[in-house]
């Protein structure tokens, strides 16, 4: 599920199904926000993911288990892009 599909969701099905409370993403968002710009300031590669989604894809990779092929997948972008090892952008 990306972030666009996660708005449709109620508050309660939002925390059943991504494992934390809509509040709390934001939170997590907004400090993954903060150090993006402080990365990035000098510029760069526009990423193929948001912050949102690459949030999204982090937490159902912690909770579900999943590969990072499953999750590329749903998210239509290489498993590259979500591998920590591997440069983002």
């Amino acid at each position: 599920m990306n972030d666009e599909a996660s708005k449709q969701l109620t508050d309660a099905r939002f925390k059943r199904l991504v494992g934390v409370q809509r509040t709390t993403f934001e939170e997590m968002l907004a400090v993954l926000k903060t150090a993006y710009q402080l990365k990035h300031a000098k510029g760069g590669r526009k990423p193929k993911l948001s912050l949102e989604d690459l949030l999204m894809a982090t937490l159902q990779y912690v909770r579900e288990y999943r590969t990072y092929e499953e999750i590329a997948a749903d998210f239509g972008v290489h498993e590259s892009k979500l591998n920590p090892s591997e440069p983002m952008g």
